[in-house]
């Protein structure tokens, strides 16, 4: 597992970085968020009905909930996450998603960093004048601008993750914990694909809207099946995103509560790794010895406590 060697370090001396926010949402019957973050609003441009329903499927043996947005709608998103990057905006992000799409032979926008909003300020209806910012492609490839890759299937559950990086100045898309595309020299501070920072009169960015949504035939727009979404003010690496995986790979429901539970790493004399205990277990509790499980539980929060004994 050679890629673990650079993440690695952050995860086990978090110190060397700032903490990371996350807001997230599971779509467990309602819009509602884990982390105390604003309810996802539903949103579709004028003349397209506002539609989304919940229904449920068994995910690798267990039952999940999710939401069905259906084609022309939109998902406006207050994430209540600060700027950062040096700029005025959110710069540096990792956004994350569980997904179905039961239909796959045309694009589809899966999210949209300018604001939609209509002359009385608000994104309903929506009034999005420009193109979406990260896309699936008819052949089942995501990424923006020319530069697409990897493959998603029609009617099968997928997480896909989106990284942002304004210091290196890449944009990067990811399936199933794989890297598939990134375009490099895309990302500026403030520009294009910054969002909305907390606290602006715009703090949102939306999901699954582009401009072609508009008018009594939408294009471009749904319908998705989503299960859960989160977004953190952080750009993950590649190993990080490598080990969260895919929807089943926890043999559990495709996202557990971020807020859920709080794990802590334990040390013993010398600072000798004891114990990881964690949150992945259904009843939110338990301890384990095995790193990558914990790491790849992206949806916990982990820290390290000082170490304890002689020589520290």
């Amino acid at each position: 597992m050679r890629y673990l060697t650079g993440c690695l370090v952050l995860f086990l001396f978090p110190a060397l970085l700032p903490a990371e926010n996350i807001a997230h949402w599971n779509l467990d019957g309602d819009l509602s968020s884990s982390t105390g973050a604003e309810e996802l609003i539903l949103s579709a441009f004028a003349g397209i009905d506002e539609s989304l329903q919940f229904a449920s499927a068994d995910i690798d043996g267990e039952e999940a909930t999710y939401a069905v947005v259906a084609r022309g709608n939109a998902l406006t998103v207050r994430h209540g996450l600060g700027a950062n990057g040096g700029g005025s905006y959110l710069n540096n992000y990792t956004l994350v998603m569980d997904v179905r799409f039961p239909e796959v032979g045309d694009w589809i926008s899966l999210y949209q960093t300018t604001s939609c909003q209509n002359g009385a300020g608000s994104t309903n209806p929506l009034a999005c004048g420009n193109d979406g910012d990260w896309f699936l492609r008819g052949d089942g490839a995501i990424g923006i601008s020319g530069n697409y890759g990897g493959a998603v299937t029609g009617n099968q559950w997928h997480r896909l993750a989106l990284v942002v990086n304004s210091a290196t100045g890449t944009y990067t898309s990811y399936i199933d914990g794989v890297e598939v595309q990134q375009n490099t020299g895309a990302v500026t501070v403030d520009g294009r694909f910054s969002i909305y920072s907390a606290g602006a009169a715009v703090d949102w960015f939306l999901l699954f809207a582009d401009e072609s949504g508009n008018a009594g035939a939408p294009s471009e727009m749904g319908p998705i099946h989503l299960n859960a979404i989160q977004i953190r003010d952080a750009a993950l690496c590649a190993g990080e995103i490598a080990l969260l995986g895919s929807v089943d790979d926890l043999h559990r429901d495709p996202i557990l509560d971020a807020a859920a539970w709080v794990g802590e790493f334990n040390f013993g004399v010398g600072g000798a790794l004891q114990t990881l205990s964690h949150g992945i277990q259904s009843d939110q509790g338990g301890v384990s010895n095995d790193l990558e499980d914990v790491i790849k539980d992206i949806f916990h929060v982990f820290r390290i406590p000082m170490f304890s004994g002689a020589g520290t």
